[in-house]
């Protein structure tokens, strides 16, 4: 550092706490913690199992309604003049994925509108 200059790099974490013979910042308990652990608190397994159970399934249903979903958004874009690669690039797939998946939505009821469930 040149003279005149001041140190505006700010010390590393914990390092305030060391000097006066206290844990270091890291070590203390995070505030706020982990979202599950408020959901299950103090529950036994089996009772954490009921609740594990049923945010799974919920998973699994909104899963299944985007991937109804997505592929109706695909048919709609190429219905209005997107080309399979276009749409691939948008979406993260290739072009023949994008053809394959509008093809398996095409029996589907509303995938001639777009519409979505």
């Amino acid at each position: 550092m040149l003279a005149g200059q001041t140190n505006t790099k700010a010390a590393p974490a914990g390092a305030g706490n060391t000097d006066r013979g206290l844990a270091p910042n890291h070590a203390s308990p995070r505030k706020g913690g982990d979202p599950m652990l408020s959901v299950l608190g103090d529950t036994s397994h089996d009772q954490a199992q009921t609740h594990l159970v049923a945010m799974l399934d919920e998973v699994r249903r909104q899963q299944e309604l985007l991937n109804v979903n997505r592929a109706r958004y695909l048919a709609l874009a190429r219905q209005y003049g997107m080309t399979n690669a276009e749409i691939g690039e948008v979406v993260g797939m290739s072009a023949s994925g994008v053809k394959k998946a509008i093809g398996r939505a095409a029996g589907t009821p509303g995938i001639e509108f777009g519409e979505c469930a």
